[in-house]
């Protein structure tokens, strides 16, 4: 005897809604282009194309499904925004599909990539590791500059601030420091020493950017270097902050051994602050498996790492849940 189980009403179809990939897709293609902006300041579909160097036919095709889902109203010649559309108009930087935000939501799409490797989703992708794919197009720069300059979530920023002595600081790497926030503090709670920002690609460029229009200008220079190089700059207090998480442990130890060759050379302190991606729904989690190679690693983990970069020892100056400070001493 079979059975059948009956579907129903309205499954199939809230399943298909549930595995749309052409709705969010259309939506981030149009802020990208700050089409539905463009609209709403009374730029015709025509005007709009030529102006960003776009294909007129599939961009009304666009606009008119734009139309369909709820984003524009009225006649498809001359739309207008919905309330929706007034939302997205004034949030196309956050949902573009350039910059560092924007690539990270491409690389999504190559989830089953992570699932059959475990690995980041932007290997998958672009066959290269999601920086290195980052810098290749410079259409990236305004946007990677704009998210530099709002800046990332702290975690627990203030703990790495006040765990370490900066006062007897006179040169400060910081070693994968993004838009130069952390820097900037660590230099207003050492006001004697300045700094050197060590980053790469794109990220480099829109830092020195930022940081020449900061408030420690004077103090701040940026150099554009890949992590796995010698490290150039010379210091006394070398800093890798929210940076491992991006990388498996051979290459993790990679780096450390280059931050352990730099300190060394100099007679310098070295302070690994990771921070740790813990997550509060299995949504969460799969976002930062697809995102980053380790989201979580403990701080007796970072110890052992460090002891096989070829550090002797590690001490903990703090630790939270969601960030780890530990001073570590070269032979």
């Amino acid at each position: 005897m079979t059975t059948e189980t009956a579907v129903r009403p309205g499954a199939v179809s809230k399943l298909l809604a549930m595995s749309d990939i052409i709705t969010p897709i259309a939506i981030r293609a149009a802020a990208t282009h700050r089409v539905v902006s463009g609209l709403a300041a009374g730029q015709t579909v025509a005007e709009i194309a030529a102006d960003r160097g776009l294909d007129v036919e599939v961009l009304d095709t666009l606009v008119r499904f734009l139309g369909e889902i709820g984003i524009l109203d009225g006649d498809p010649t001359t739309p207008t925004p919905t309330e929706i559309g007034t939302i997205l108009a004034t949030a196309e930087d956050g949902l573009s599909l350039t910059g560092m935000l924007g690539f990270a939501t491409k690389s999504l799409v190559a989830l089953d990539h992570t699932l059959e490797t475990g690995r980041v989703s932007a290997l998958g992708l672009f066959g290269e590791d999601f920086w290195t794919a980052l810098s290749r197009d410079r259409a990236n720069l305004p946007t990677i500059e704009a998210e530099l300059a709002r800046g990332t979530a702290a975690y627990d920023e203030d703990v790495l601030i006040n765990a370490v002595d900066w006062s007897g600081a006179a040169v400060v790497v910081e070693i994968g420091g993004g838009g130069g926030q952390l820097l900037n503090r660590i230099l207003d709670a050492a006001p004697e020493a300045v700094g050197v920002l060590l980053d790469r690609g794109l990220v480099a460029e829109a830092s020195a950017r930022l940081n020449s229009r900061g408030h420690n200008a004077d103090r701040v220079s940026v150099v554009d270097q890949s992590y796995f190089d010698e490290i150039v700059p010379r210091g006394d207090v070398f800093v890798m902050s929210a940076v491992l998480a991006d990388w498996a442990d051979e290459q993790a130890i990679a780096l450390l051994r280059r931050c352990r060759e730099a300190a060394q050379r100099d007679g310098a302190r070295f302070i690994l602050s990771e921070v740790t991606l813990r997550a509060g729904s299995a949504r969460e989690e799969l976002y930062y498996r697809a995102m980053v190679t380790v989201p979580v690693r403990e701080t007796a983990e970072l110890l052992d790492l460090g002891r096989r970069a070829g550090f002797v020892d590690g001490t903990i100056l703090a630790e939270t849940p969601a960030r780890s400070v530990i001073e570590f001493v070269a032979p």
